[in-house]
């Protein structure tokens, strides 16, 4: 078994990918916070950073690659997940996922600048 159908040792329940509402109401997609929650999720289970591929993760949701790769794009573009290696070719990416707080005071940034 894998982590994405590993059941949890601590709490005895299968995995779930949770659906961010803040996400949902920046966005005003479902499928979009979807993907944002899958990104947290795996990102939980190491560094902060998500660094499953793209194919893994639509498959756990039942997309294909492309589907989940026009909404991370949405996402990095929102502010909602930063890439650590954008410019890379022919490699996983790496996304971190920003918490409420942090996309916040990006947006913020972004206003004032």
């Amino acid at each position: 078994m894998d982590t994405f159908t590993r059941v949890d040792p601590f709490t005895r329940m299968d995995p779930y990918t949770p659906l961010f509402h803040w996400v949902l109401e920046g966005t005003g997609s479902t499928s979009t916070a979807l993907a944002y929650g899958i990104v947290w999720r795996l990102a939980q289970l190491r560094d902060g950073c998500c660094d499953a591929a793209c194919g893994r993760m639509a498959g756990a949701l039942g997309w294909t690659r492309q589907r989940l790769m026009r909404h991370l794009r949405v996402l990095c573009e929102g502010g909602y997940l930063v890439c650590r290696n954008p410019e890379a070719v022919g490699v996983t990416r790496r996304y971190i996922p920003l918490t409420r707080a942090q996309w916040r005071r990006r947006q913020a940034l972004r206003r004032a600048a």
